[in-house]
């Protein structure tokens, strides 16, 4: 199970399309009821009429990930 909530409401995400005006959501995840401690998830979303994710930030056990907007059609 996963719980996200707003966690910053307002800000700049500098990705390669640019700063884009953008808020943050955390996302929590629960195995069988427990809090998975050591796994954190953040996904910023534009604050465009089609609220357009354009970075995903990722710190897991073995490692980091970042995935970001490069460019939209």
């Amino acid at each position: 199970m996963a719980v996200a909530r707003v966690d910053t409401p307002q800000g700049i995400a500098n990705v390669s399309r640019g700063n884009i005006p953008r808020f943050r959501v955390a996302i929590h995840l629960f195995d069988h009821g427990k809090e998975v401690t050591d796994t954190r998830l953040w996904l910023w979303i534009a604050r465009d009429a089609a609220l357009t994710p354009v970075l995903v930030e990722a710190e897991i056990p073995f490692g980091t990930a970042r995935v970001e907007l490069m460019h939209m059609p």
